[in-house]
């Protein structure tokens, strides 16, 4: 089911309505946002879409980022089960990126246990200089974290704690994919069980 879960992410963040509510948080908080997703140790970021500032990072969809040094990387390590997510840590090095980057991984199990209790992960310049991110959960039908919401900024114009001031409009955006994400993983559970939706009509 979670591979029916992030199947349903992947679709639904072609569509227009997830698109468009992206696009609606780059407006609102002026700043670049993006969905990624856990993908063989690494985070995927499978739609984006860059604010109109002419000092960004641009990244395309598709492009891939450290799970250690990254919010949305951080955000999925800490809702792993935690021996997948030993796993995945014990598999090699916490690669040193900028002076900021938690490489050991003692003190990253304790940021991880943050992030399950305050609901948010940050990237305070860790994976690169004068860059800070912040990223929410997006959950499938079912409650699992199966995705990340984020947003990035030059630290020159955003600060961590200013970033934190835009959460409620990252959850607020998360929960509407949510519900898209749910009406596309039910779809796909229609057609796993051989039914439709004209069928269940039928049936009612």
């Amino acid at each position: 089911m979670i591979s029916l879960s992030i199947n349903a992410l992947q679709s639904a963040a072609r569509l227009a309505p997830i698109h468009s509510v992206l696009k609606q948080l780059v407006a609102d908080i002026g700043e670049t946002c993006n969905i990624g997703v856990l993908e063989r140790d690494e985070i995927v970021y499978i739609d984006r879409v860059e604010c109109d500032w002419p000092l960004r990072l641009q990244l395309s969809a598709g492009s891939r980022g450290p799970k250690h040094a990254t919010a949305i990387g951080k955000l999925l390590l800490a809702h792993l089960p935690s021996r997948t997510r030993k796993r995945i840590l014990e598999a090699a090095p916490l690669a040193s990126l900028t002076d900021n980057t938690i490489t050991d991984p003692a003190r990253l199990e304790e940021e991880l246990k943050r992030i399950r209790r305050d609901g948010f992960a940050s990237d305070g310049e860790e994976n690169l200089a004068g860059l800070i991110g912040l990223a929410v959960p997006i959950h499938d039908g079912d409650g699992r974290v199966i995705a990340g919401l984020a947003l990035h900024a030059p630290a020159a114009r955003m600060s961590l704690e200013a970033a934190e001031e835009e959460l409620p409009q990252l959850r607020s955006a998360a929960a509407k994919m949510q519900r898209e994400i749910q009406n596309l993983q039910n779809d796909g559970r229609d057609e796993e069980f051989g039914t439709t939706k004209s069928d269940a009509s039928a049936a009612d």
